[in-house]
């Protein structure tokens, strides 16, 4: 019975042509969504989105920030930043736009013509903006990623510089403040002179003080802590001023003539309508006495003077303060008063009762009587109506004449606003420039609850411009990403090479090599072999002339056409020639 099993000759010949080593076995066409996914151009779009996040944090994070604090500016590491992205993002588009052009050759109804432009305006955003009717998806994907560098502006402009206050403090940030500053007055201001022990004249070293008290001179002192772009402010403890004061009211009648018709001879004599006096004594030489009175009202010829008596005693106080760091200066804090002072304790003087003794308080007390010690005298002068007489300016800062309709009778109308605010905080003032000009490099003091204001130039981060730029460089990454759509039909790792191309259009110079084999096996395979652009001989032109020989060959070769082609050097004919 014949066998019709093949015999061993024809099943090594089947096997040969179905195994793995056979040509056509060995590159197979291998679609698929997981084996051909883009990884380099993915890669690159997840590096790109990273770059985006890296441009956002920088620009969080210095937004707000000191300039100090950033050894470059932000605006270069966007800089680094947007320009990685942008190269990335042109990486990746390039590989979008081989897996464009390679999906395209594979779908039905593709011209030639077609795959000429995509790959035309993939590589050249200008041919893609004059693509006209043949505008497509690639084109247009060309044109926003070469736009997309707008980014770069849009993120410079995030990041500018600004001034902002910011505030230290001694607790938490470690504010340290100190001043040379006596606690008392040790140091004569005047001298004890005459049998009355009277002070009236100023001590050498005290003199500048008061001369610089009168003219509002600023009072500088140096390295205190505070920072030289810096505001400081505080509680400082030096030589001070305990003030006691009461207050009370007294009636005054400046009437003409009395109710039975007599002349008012106290009228005539007149009276203070506002008075101020410093006094010291000797005897008692920490305290300094304080008399006021003046007019409040409108009030002509009967009516109530305000009155007030103050004791100024010699203290140790805490002093609000405010140090500014670029002036060097030092003030009491604005829009404080002396009752912001508090009073730590009190100091006593031994009584002065001997002339020419040193004085501690006595020159600081007739510093204040001498300039501001003041009275104003209103008195009947019959037919010239009021006379008004005065003495020392505190008077007029403080004098009222609104209701002075004329300068005869009127002048009883003269009224008087308290100056007792004004005259404390003189005095204040001028112990405190005396705590400080009597101290030396070993009464240096701390200054407690310090703050630190200062203004200093920080980065601000405008997110308008932060989120256009972030925002065309997300829409690029989805523009670039639609590009890999449909990668999974492939059936190799393709690429734009052109030796792949030429294999594709299947080459005769390829004609060997595997037509699946992708790009490295090709070049492999291939690559060793000489090739030249030139004019190539058409064989299929040629045509013969002459008397034939024997064996019927013509000895006349007539080369009818040539062509232009990349061809094994031997059949080329070169386009020029090198001169020599």
């Amino acid at each position: 019975m014949a066998s019709f099993l093949p015999s061993s000759s024809a099943q090594s010949a089947y096997k040969s042509l179905n195994g793995p080593d056979h040509p056509s076995n060995m590159n197979p066409w291998q679609p698929g969504l997981f084996r051909r996914i883009p990884w380099a151009g993915i890669s690159c779009l997840f590096a790109v989105f990273c770059c985006c996040m890296v441009e956002i944090a920088i620009l969080v994070a210095s937004n707000g920030a000191p300039i100090s604090s950033w050894k470059y500016a932000p605006s270069l590491y966007l800089s680094v930043a947007y320009t990685i992205s942008n190269i990335l993002l042109s990486a990746a588009f390039n590989q979008g736009l081989t897996v464009y052009w390679w999906r395209k050759a594979l779908a039905e109804g593709t011209q030639l013509g077609d795959l000429h432009r995509y790959w035309d305006h993939g590589t050249s955003a200008v041919a893609a903006a004059f693509a006209g009717r043949h505008f497509s998806y690639i084109s247009f994907a060309a044109i926003f990623v070469a736009l997309t560098p707008i980014n770069g502006p849009l993120l410079q402009r995030a990041s500018t510089t600004t001034t902002d206050t910011r505030y230290y403090h001694s607790d938490a940030d470690h504010v340290q403040l100190s001043l040379p500053v006596v606690k008392s007055i040790q140091d004569p201001t005047g001298h004890t002179s005459g049998r009355a022990y009277t002070v009236t004249m100023l001590d050498t070293k005290f003199a500048p003080v008061v001369q610089a008290w009168s003219t509002g001179q600023s009072i500088v002192v140096n390295n205190t802590g505070c920072a030289g772009d810096g505001k400081c402010s505080g509680v400082m403890t030096g030589a001070g001023l305990a003030i006691s004061c009461n207050s009370s009211t007294a009636n005054f009648d400046l009437s003409g003539t009395n109710a039975d018709g007599s002349n008012n001879n106290a009228s005539f004599i007149g009276m203070d309508i506002f008075q101020v006096d410093f006094g010291w004594s000797a005897m008692t030489p920490s305290n300094i006495t304080l008399d006021m009175q003046y007019k409040p009202g409108k009030d002509c010829e009967k009516g109530q003077l305000q009155v007030k008596n103050c004791t100024i005693g010699a203290a140790t106080v805490q002093y609000p303060i405010e140090i500014d760091g670029n002036k060097s200066t030092i003030s009491l804090k604005p829009r404080s008063a002396l009752s912001d002072d508090h009073v730590l304790s009190l100091v006593e003087y031994d009584p002065e009762t001997m002339y020419g003794l040193p004085s501690p308080f006595g020159g600081y007390a007739y510093a204040l009587s001498s300039k501001l010690n003041s009275a104003t005298q209103l008195r009947f002068a019959g037919a010239a109506g009021y006379e008004v007489t005065s003495a020392g300016s505190t008077a007029a800062q403080f004098a009222n004449m609104e209701d002075v309709t004329d300068y005869t009778m009127g002048l009883c109308y003269t009224k008087f606003s308290d100056p007792t605010d004004y005259l404390l905080e003189q005095a204040r003032n001028l112990m405190f420039r005396t705590a400080l000009a009597q101290a030396n490099a070993t009464t240096i003091q701390d200054v407690t609850s310090a703050m630190e204001m200062r203004t200093v130039t920080v980065y601000k981060t405008h997110y308008d411009f932060l989120g256009s730029a972030v925002g065309v460089t997300f829409v690029a990454i989805g523009v670039v990403l639609a590009t890999f759509n449909g990668f999974w039909i492939l059936g190799r790792r393709v690429t734009m090479s052109p030796i792949e191309t030429a294999k594709a259009f299947n080459a005769p110079l390829l004609a060997q090599e595997h037509p699946n084999a992708e790009v490295q096996e090709l070049v492999k395979g291939a690559g060793t072999k000489p090739v030249r652009y030139g004019r190539v001989v058409d064989m299929s032109q040629t045509s013969y002339k002459g008397a034939a020989d024997d064996d019927g060959v013509a000895d006349t070769v007539e080369l009818r056409d040539f062509k232009l082609a990349i061809e094994d050097p031997a059949n080329v004919q070169p386009l020029f020639r090198r001169k020599r």
